[in-house]
């Protein structure tokens, strides 16, 4: 507040400076130039000798009303007054007395002069008169006089208000903002206490950009407490997910230990634990594999790779599971695809579409057919997974995409992973600055759509 008062003092004090020193300029000027013509008019009558030796009368200002008395004095070569006004009482001062010089060639826009006649402070100019000397043409300068001692009480006064204007503003200006910020730092505190619900929400009500910053700050949270939740969910269903295993792991492992049994028995029970191993691992590969890629930053790979051949490595790789569901797998590339590279990882965005295979091939009745389309949409490329299984329910579809999300299908005790498989698939598309989204409006089984930008080297190229 103090900063903004001694800045806002020093800009008046500028402003108020600069005033007083133009009018007091443009005042003199408008003066000088009034005396100027006066006196050429003068000049011009006693060159052609139709005055009064004793001259005398009155000028006109431009700021005053009223005639204001003249002095008129006409000086010879040498410099002496040879005739005056009334009004100098016959007491006119000399051209050296003035500060002139006279032998000096006085221009024809004459020289300004101050001086005092009788106490009277006067404003005058001198001007050549041709063979009869030199002119003296003087108005008291009162007017200006008063205008300036006016402009000095005046502009001190604007001062003194505009400081106490600045002051008082500022310091209302202060506690607006001083409220907002401890506003703002309230719910900072609160959020660092762990209090994610808080918010600033109508607490700011100050300036445009406390009101941004309120914003910002409440979108921040909620992002947080988002990411809190999901981390928390993700905690608790890693959790679950590891203990059934876990425990089933170790069923079979005390009930091997009760009873001595044939290595038969015991091969069989070792298949069964290995079996349980072999999916506790994966979920952990899985696990590992989803927390990597969520930790990474999109668009930091620089390779590329053609997406055709991403898409037949899917394809081989869900092999397995096509022979076992007698699923026909259909690749259809469009023309615009067949040389389209994107920058990523050519084996991440492989599994990716790969997991979407899968997912199709669970929900896929059994000798239908699951399609992979490539297209191009401008500057992305399309990879489309259709099945013609159920399709996915709407009060599943935002949750779908959910870490060990399963559905209804799985819980009603279908087959299905752990769920991680469209969760890491939406990771890989991310980091690849693209997404997967669940087509809504396509009717007769699920249509999920990866996109993914082309590279900006063919981009370019193309282009």
């Amino acid at each position: 507040m103090l900063i903004l008062t001694g800045v806002s003092s020093l800009v008046l004090v500028t402003s108020l400076v600069a005033v007083f020193l133009l009018v007091q300029r443009d005042e003199l000027r408008s003066f000088d130039r009034a005396l100027l013509v006066e006196a050429h008019n003068t000049a011009h009558k006693i060159s052609r000798q139709v005055v009064d030796q004793t001259i005398d009368g009155s000028i006109v200002l431009p700021e005053s009303l009223q005639p204001t008395p003249r002095y008129v004095a006409v000086y010879g070569i040498d410099g002496a007054a040879q005739v005056s006004s009334r009004t100098f009482k016959g007491d006119a001062p000399r051209l050296e007395e003035l500060e002139i010089d006279p032998d000096y060639e006085i221009p024809w826009e004459g020289i300004s002069v101050d001086l005092v006649q009788e106490g009277v402070e006067l404003r005058g100019v001198v001007v050549p008169i041709g063979e009869y000397g030199y002119l003296l043409l003087a108005a008291s300068s009162k007017s200006l006089n008063d205008d300036t001692s006016f402009l000095l009480r005046l502009l001190p006064a604007l001062f003194a208000l505009g400081l106490v204007v600045t002051a008082v503003v500022s310091r209302l200006l202060g506690r607006l903002l001083a409220r907002d910020v401890q506003s703002l730092a309230r719910v900072v505190r609160s959020v660092t206490d762990g209090d994610l619900g808080a918010r600033v929400g109508p607490l700011v009500g100050g300036a445009a950009e406390t009101q941004a910053l309120a914003i910002g700050l409440d979108e921040m949270i909620a992002r947080l407490e988002e990411l809190v939740r999901t981390q928390s969910r993700f905690t608790t269903d890693a959790a679950h997910e590891l203990r059934s295993p876990l425990a089933t792991l170790r069923g079979e492992l005390q009930l091997a230990l009760r009873r001595e049994r044939s290595a038969e028995e015991y091969r069989a029970s070792i298949v069964a634990v290995l079996e349980d191993v072999e999916a506790l691992s994966a979920l952990a590969e899985d696990l590992l594999a989803l927390a990597r890629l969520r930790a990474r930053q999109p668009g930091s790979d620089t390779d590329t790779f053609a997406v055709v051949d991403a898409a037949r490595d899917a394809i081989r790789m869900a092999r397995g599971l096509t022979d076992a569901r007698a699923i026909r797998l259909e690749l259809r590339v469009d023309d615009a695809v067949a040389e389209v590279r994107v920058a990523g990882r050519r084996t991440e965005v492989a599994r990716a579409i790969r997991n979407l295979i899968d997912n199709a091939i669970q929900h896929a009745p059994t000798g239908s057919e699951v399609l992979i389309e490539l297209a191009r949409d401008h500057e992305r490329v399309l990879v489309a997974v259709v099945d013609h299984g159920p399709g996915v329910p709407e009060a599943e579809r935002r949750s779908v995409f959910d870490p060990f999300f399963r559905g209804t299908r799985t819980r009603a005790g279908e087959p299905g992973g752990a769920g991680l498989g469209l969760a890491i698939a939406q990771a890989v598309a991310t980091g690849v600055g693209g997404e997967i989204r669940l087509d809504a409006t396509h009717l007769g089984g699920a249509r999920f759509v990866l996109t993914m930008p082309i590279a900006p080297s063919l981009h370019a190229a193309m282009a």
